[in-house]
């Protein structure tokens, strides 16, 4: 799995978590409760992503962590050698 990739799934799945949280808010009959289990699923999906994403996104040479931002071709900030594919 590219770079790329691995920055669009987490991006993709802190999205998700966020809009989960954000659901009860769609339905004016929501309870203190389904709010609370809403934003709690949510948050954790969102800091799963991250967890995840400071795991897998590493520099192949070198192994220091890649920023998650950028679309761009990356550039290691540690060793300055491209991360490609893994």
């Amino acid at each position: 799995m590219s770079i790329l990739s691995k920055r669009v799934v987490t991006l993709t799945v802190i999205l998700a978590g966020l809009l989960v949280a954000a659901f009860p808010t769609f339905f004016p009959d929501s309870t203190d409760e389904t709010v609370r289990i809403f934003v709690v699923i949510g948050c954790l999906v969102s800091f799963g992503a991250l967890v995840w994403s400071w795991i897998v996104l590493r520099c192949p040479h070198c192994g220091a962590m890649l920023p998650l931002r950028g679309w761009a071709d990356v550039y290691c900030p540690n060793c300055g050698k491209k991360a490609g594919k893994r």
